[in-house]
């Protein structure tokens, strides 16, 4: 299953719209390739009825760049990095 509650329990997961109005769910994983820190960044759209992977890459570095936007809270603002914990 690729979505819903079966995919990536440790993920965080987002629900984001595209400039094209449609909501889509974006979800982030931290792990690492050949030893580096960073994050795993997937985006599920499910409009055709059925779930697919639109988007995939790895973010080097450790953080997600997606921040929650004040307006709403299941909305979120992608490109904007967070402050380093």
């Amino acid at each position: 299953m690729i979505g819903g509650g079966g995919c990536a329990p440790a993920a965080q997961r987002f629900s984001i719209t595209g400039g094209d109005g449609v909501q889509r769910t974006l979800y982030h994983l931290p792990g690492e390739v050949n030893g580096k820190p960073g994050v795993f960044e997937w985006i599920v759209d499910e409009s055709s009825g059925q779930p697919v992977i639109n988007h995939q890459r790895f973010i080097p570095g450790g953080r997600s760049p997606v921040t929650r936007t004040n307006d709403h809270d299941s909305g979120v603002r992608v490109g904007t990095r967070l402050p380093r914990s």
